[in-house]
């Protein structure tokens, strides 16, 4: 049965992303092992180096994200661009302007861990 998350009824909350504070605003957590937020990062916020066991999609929906892998060159994605991080990328993301992404991942509360299980049974 479809579910419906309204703008009207969302609540931002102020949340810890790795030492930064950010506005976080929940659209869907737990339940297919995948969540997604909206965060707002305003110019020059930065996340410092970190990584994800993980992989984590990043859709700028306003403004301009800096990511700069580790051992590589920066690249900028602005409104409408995407970024995947594969699980252990390590990288510094900043708010090159007032920024507003979504952020689609695994999963990771305690709860909801998955068994690994191997292709064969999955079908692939």
């Amino acid at each position: 049965m479809a579910q419906y998350f309204l703008a009207e009824d969302a609540e931002w909350i102020r949340h810890d992303v790795r030492g930064t504070v950010m506005d976080k605003r929940v659209l869907w957590e737990g339940g297919f092992d995948i969540r997604s937020a909206i965060y707002r990062m305003p110019s020059g916020m930065v996340t410092q180096e970190h990584r994800h066991d993980e992989w984590v999609q990043v859709l700028v929906i306003e403004g301009e994200m800096k990511v700069e892998p580790v051992g590589k060159d920066a690249v900028r994605v602005r409104a409408g661009g995407l970024y995947v991080l594969e699980p252990g990328d390590a990288h510094t993301e900043t708010a090159a302007e007032d920024s507003l992404l979504l952020i689609t991942q695994l999963d990771d509360h305690p709860s909801y861990i998955r068994e690994a299980k191997p292709l064969v049974e999955l079908g692939l």
